[in-house]
């Protein structure tokens, strides 16, 4: 893949190969534009990823707080892996249920799906029911969410029983 990414940034298709020799300086940026364009062509087919959903475009994503924890607890929303949803697989018990309505626990049922935390949802995030938006996994977590990391944060610390690291991290 590598070398077939540099003969394209060193023989474009509309022109013939030249002999004058040509820094590898200057194919860098070529070479990265390439590689980037290539991987986002791949990112584009894995649509069913949970985290294509919030992250549908490749690249930097700076960070939305000092603190280190919040930003392991928000990569760990981002891409649906949390001590309460994913222990089982370690362990080798059975996937844990919504203990408010039976449903598989993911990340997507806390924050979207389950109706008998709507209440909750409305107290924390007053402007999704307000102006009747549709919640969507981006508002919460996304590169630019509608709703601040802490309502987020505060709406996940009132659910007791959800930690995102561990028992001892809400």
């Amino acid at each position: 893949l590598f070398f077939f990414l540099f003969f394209l940034c060193v023989y474009p298709k509309s022109t013939a190969p030249t002999p004058i020799s040509i820094p590898a300086l200057d194919l860098k940026p070529s070479l990265k534009r390439n590689l980037r364009d290539y991987w986002q062509s791949k990112w584009d087919t894995h649509t069913q990823n949970k985290l294509h959903v919030i992250k549908p475009h490749l690249g930097h994503w700076p960070p939305v707080s000092k603190s280190r924890l919040t930003e392991v607890t928000l990569t760990r929303l981002r891409i649906g892996h949390t001590y309460t949803t994913h222990t089982h697989l370690l362990s080798g018990g059975d996937p844990p249920l919504c203990d408010k309505c039976g449903e598989a626990l993911t990340v997507l049922h806390v924050l979207i799906q389950c109706k008998h935390l709507d209440t909750l949802r409305r107290q924390h995030f007053p402007l999704s029911y307000r102006q009747q938006i549709p919640l969507h996994p981006a508002m919460f977590v996304g590169r630019e969410p509608l709703f601040s990391h802490k309502s987020l944060l505060a709406f996940l610390k009132e659910i007791n029983n959800f930690h995102i690291i561990h028992p001892g991290i809400p």
